[in-house]
């Protein structure tokens, strides 16, 4: 819906000076090119976008104001949208119009993360630099860049002030489908048959939809060896036989959904240049073939009914990604893995090999193996343990590059400690706790906390399934009194769970007591 003059004017400035006020040697330029916005707030934001990555001249807003003087007061709406688009996207330098193309690969109204943005784009290429992890800092800041021009919008902001997730308007997707397809950047297959396509070669496919019962590539097409990405976001075949999917000797990245029984991932073993696999999926196992696969950087296997890794595994020594669901074991050799970075989905409890438990259940050596993983940035564990007043201890030896640390304990009696000198590094910790059960471990659930000296974000979300409203309050008080009493002070964000699961009284005599007892183990923090 149009905007009047005045908020259109807000709109506008806000969004270029961060303010509701003008430079008066700007003032005329700034009518004109509001004019031509028609109060359309998607071009006002675009083109605001594009406006606040330039020098506030006299000089430069004609330049821009002159470049969309050519709308004529009978464009239609989207005309004009179309054309400040135009304007926007060209003005943009080559490796940030790349980058944006790479986004036509999702659907519409796509909830996109940004950690798996930044590797598809680190794995097609599109990010240069002498290091793979220069390469991920250089996808952060053309990610900010694409939202600062307003490209890209951020939908979830975390309490450390970090992108969680982003999307696209629907009219900019549009646009950047147009340009990806003319460009023959991008090829997508969305609610069509495959047979209504002519191109001979295929770059990148998106797969968004199903496809007609028995429909297959085009005669011209079933040559994929040019082909280095294939994206698929429904649980349907692939429009292509197995042996030709064998055939994308280039593929590097493969982000698929495979129903029970789909034998395409057989073929894994030879897309040997494959940087990043994604598989989400009724798909039970992995083939031992994809220890072949030496320049594997992500392996994404979080939705999947895996149940073991293969052997294999321990060969891939440039994987730096390994998402896995929660209680899968891992190899023995986990060690082997020296470039991981992320690691997650580390059950405590069930993945109960020589990896994890050459460690005193609950005692100071615990969980030296990953600990001594040289790079490791983030780590995601949970643990359902059903020894009563267990406390996973995390010492001052080990983890020295953690930055990012997630502990999920669930319906269970169980504690963590940080002793003096622990993950020197650790800035951003997330807690999963069951609020019901705070009071039974001796000490409270977190020992330690001061140790972290490099702490700067908390996030604490409490299971309220089972807990009566007063232990609930008082946790949550627990953990601000932490917060507050930490040498960094830390951002605290507090969410609830199941909170419609909490006991409306107190049950017994040993609850009324619940506010000292948390008070007591807040002192220990």
């Amino acid at each position: 819906m149009p905007q009047s003059e005045e908020n259109s004017c807000k709109l506008f400035f806000r969004r270029v000076f961060s303010s509701e006020d003008c430079p008066k040697h700007l003032t005329e330029a700034a009518s004109v090119i509001l004019k031509k916005c028609g109060g359309l707030p998607l071009a006002i934001i675009s083109i605001a976008g594009l406006l606040s990555n330039k020098n506030p001249t006299v000089e430069v807003w004609t330049k821009i104001k002159n470049s969309i003087s050519s709308m004529v007061e009978k464009d239609s709406p989207v005309d004009k949208m179309k054309r400040i688009l135009f304007l926007s996207y060209f003005d943009l330098p080559q490796y940030l119009k790349t980058c944006l193309l790479y986004l036509s690969v999702f659907p519409e109204d796509s909830n996109i993360d940004p950690r798996r943005l930044i590797r598809l784009w680190v794995a097609e290429g599109l990010i240069l630099g002498q290091s793979r992890a220069c390469t991920e800092q250089s996808g952060e800041s053309y990610l900010h860049e694409l939202i600062n021009r307003s490209m890209i919008q951020p939908s979830k902001i975390g309490a450390d002030g970090r992108v969680k997730i982003c999307r696209i308007h629907d009219v900019i997707l549009d646009f950047i489908v147009s340009q990806a397809e003319e460009e023959n950047f991008v090829t997508i297959l969305n609610n069509s048959d495959p047979s209504d396509y002519t191109s001979n070669k295929f770059r990148r496919l998106s797969l968004q939809s199903g496809f007609s019962e028995g429909s297959k590539m085009p005669k011209a097409s079933k040559d994929l060896s040019h082909l280095r990405s294939l994206h698929m976001f429904k649980h349907e075949s692939l429009p292509v036989v197995p042996s030709e999917f064998a055939k994308c000797q280039v593929l590097r990245v493969l982000a698929i959904k495979l129903r029970l029984g789909d034998n395409y991932i057989k073929h894994v073993g030879h897309f040997c240049e494959l940087k990043y696999l994604r598989i989400k999926g009724g798909i039970h196992k992995l083939p031992e073939e994809i220890g072949k696969l030496q320049h594997l950087q992500t392996l994404d296997l979080a939705y999947t009914r895996i149940e073991k890794l293969p052997a294999s595994i321990v060969q891939l020594q440039k994987l730096v990604h390994l998402l896995i669901p929660f209680g899968v074991p891992l190899p023995d050799e986990i060690g082997n893995l020296q470039a991981l970075e992320v690691l997650s989905g580390i059950d405590l409890d069930r993945a109960s090999v020589k990896s994890i438990y050459g460690l005193e259940v609950g005692g100071v050596g615990g969980l030296e193996i990953l600990a001594s993983l040289p790079i490791l940035q983030s780590l995601t564990l949970d643990t359902n343990s059903d020894v009563s007043n267990l406390r996973w201890v995390i010492s001052g030896q080990g983890f020295q590059n953690l930055r990012k640390f997630n502990f999920e304990i669930r319906d269970s009696v169980v504690g963590l400690m940080f002793e003096p000198g622990a993950m020197p590094k650790l800035q951003r910790l997330k807690l999963w706790l069951y609020a019901r059960w705070q009071l039974d471990v001796h000490g409270g659930p977190v020992v330690g906390l001061h140790h972290l000296s490099a702490l700067k974000s908390i996030a604490l979300v409490f299971n309220c399934n089972g807990a009566v409203a007063a232990e609930v309050e008082s946790s949550e008080d627990n953990a601000r009194a932490a917060a507050v009493s930490h040498p960094n002070c830390p951002t605290l964000d507090i969410q609830r769970y199941n909170e419609r699961r909490m006991k409306t009284s107190q049950t017994n005599s040993k609850r009324r007591l619940i506010t000292k007892q948390i008070i007591d183990s807040a002192c220990k923090l």
